[in-house]
């Protein structure tokens, strides 16, 4: 899912590069900020911002160093600031695999039991209706609250493109946010279907190949 604001004025100071491994903590409280007041964590972790945030975050730190062995994670950044997060995954790379038992004990504690399950339904709920033809996945595109509006999702989702292009791959993400799906028809993708998902409507996207 996404959480990219909306349209950008101007991008030429981004830039995009992979993350690294000591971002990995900074990356978590990023998504964490970005995803807090979407409509999908509104359902899936009732309560204030701050029980939001802090369950996105222990969700992040048990996925994230995940994708980042499978290095599918790209880091937007202004000056010496993370700016953004981007979690694409490629035809060949299609999970991000297991989290250790640690690391699923950890975010159990902080999420919850109820949260994790919801989580885990909603997952479990959005791989069920992944296309079957090889795609390239953008599983999580985060800007940071302040920073949104500003360039940055709009240059992670371009530098994504271009690798997907020069593949004449097909691109398919999902989206909460009726916004983002306008934003992203912006870029090519177009609606396949809506679904809901614990009562939230997920838009579900396609864009197909291109030349490069």
């Amino acid at each position: 899912m996404s959480a990219s604001g909306s349209p950008p004025r101007d991008a030429a100071a981004i830039a995009i590069s992979p993350l690294r491994r000591d971002e990995l903590n900074r990356a978590a409280s990023l998504l964490g900020r970005a995803f807090r007041d979407n409509a999908m964590n509104r359902v899936v972790a009732p309560g204030g911002e701050l029980r939001r945030e802090r369950s996105n975050v222990a969700g992040m730190r048990a996925v994230l160093p995940l994708a980042h062995a499978r290095g599918v994670i790209s880091a937007a950044r202004s000056g010496d600031s993370l700016a953004g997060v981007r979690i694409a995954l490629t035809p060949g790379v299609q999970t991000f695999g297991r989290p250790s038992w640690l690391a699923l004990i950890r975010m159990l504690l902080v999420q919850g039991p109820g949260v994790a399950a919801r989580w885990s339904a909603v997952a479990e709920a959005l791989q069920l209706h992944r296309p079957l033809a090889p795609h390239a996945y953008l599983a999580t595109l985060g800007v940071e609250p302040e920073l949104q509006r500003s360039g940055v999702g709009r240059a992670l989702v371009a530098d994504w493109l271009r690798a997907v292009d020069a593949l004449r791959q097909r691109a398919y993400l999902e989206t909460d946010s009726t916004n983002n799906a306008s934003w992203y028809e912006r870029f090519g993708f177009a609606v396949r279907t809506e679904l809901s998902v614990l009562g939230v409507t997920v838009y579900l996207m396609e864009r197909g190949p291109r030349d490069a």
